[in-house]
């Protein structure tokens, strides 16, 4: 989702298989005003909330970058001049112990990923 959505970020409180299936099964996505999106306000979202399991993945699916030229790749943006960036998601992830696996639905979000990966060398 984006910015403009009314409702951009949706949690759910963790639980069973069957909760999730359930919050997933209610979700609906629709197309925004442009291909980016605020990926990075979902993983801000993820990271704070009450983890308490000894095992903490995010497990992020996306086929659209983040906004900004910094992430965009080109893509079509309405937010290019955006100056947000992954490192507070990052430092917040480490100090709860968090991992992140991203799974690119396609190579959309192929600056991005390497604009990342810098942002930690």
């Amino acid at each position: 989702r984006d910015y403009e959505h009314t409702t951009p970020i949706e949690t759910f409180p963790f639980g069973t298989t069957g909760d999730l299936a359930t919050a997933l099964g209610g979700l609906v996505s629709t197309a925004g005003k442009d291909e980016c999106e605020d990926c990075f306000g979902g993983l801000n979202a993820a990271a704070q909330m009450a983890w308490s399991a000894p095992a903490r993945i995010i497990i992020w699916t996306g086929d659209a970058p983040q906004h900004g030229r910094k992430y965009n790749g080109g893509r079509g943006d309405q937010h290019p001049d955006s100056t947000v960036t992954c490192t507070p998601i990052a430092q917040q992830s480490l100090k709860n112990n968090l991992y992140t696996v991203f799974i690119p639905l396609g190579a959309t979000t192929d600056a991005m990923t390497r604009a990342m990966t810098a942002e930690f060398e």
